[in-house]
């Protein structure tokens, strides 16, 4: 009996540390990715993308938005990655980085050079998993 429980826990750890290795492998390529100024460089390299072209442009977002890699654990856009927009009311302006489920997380700027800075920022930090963002300001 206590066999059979020692090769349950050796099949367990042999699946756990595959996940670790795609997980590190899927990690390791999305460091690689590039970041796009544009929907339209996005789709260039990922054409799969243009479907969601209306949803992430929407609201006039297109102006400046961002396409970065992400590391999940919801899903992207197609590559997994995260748009990020600046956007403003007569009250605010505010960085908005979404992903395609209902994940999002934003982070209120002071005027127009600050959110482009911190889109700037984005860039330089990717990959990244949204909730990592809580630790440069940005609030669910």
């Amino acid at each position: 009996m206590g066999g059979h429980s020692h090769n349950r826990t050796d099949k367990g750890e042999r699946w756990l540390a595959e996940q670790e290795r795609r997980t590190f492998m899927a990690l390791e390529h999305l460091a690689g990715a590039p970041c796009y100024d544009s929907f339209d460089e996005y789709v260039a390299a990922h054409p799969e993308g243009e479907s969601f072209r209306a949803w992430v442009t929407s609201s006039g977002r297109n102006k400046h938005v961002k396409l970065i890699p992400g590391a999940g654990p919801h899903s992207g856009l197609p590559g997994e990655y995260l748009h990020a927009h600046l956007v403003h009311s007569d009250e605010c302006m505010w960085i908005s980085v979404r992903d395609c489920d209902d994940g999002y997380i934003t982070k209120v700027v002071d005027d127009k050079e600050e959110g482009l800075q911190e889109l700037e920022n984005l860039k330089k930090l990717a990959p990244f998993h949204l909730w990592e963002l809580e630790e440069f300001g940005y609030k669910h």
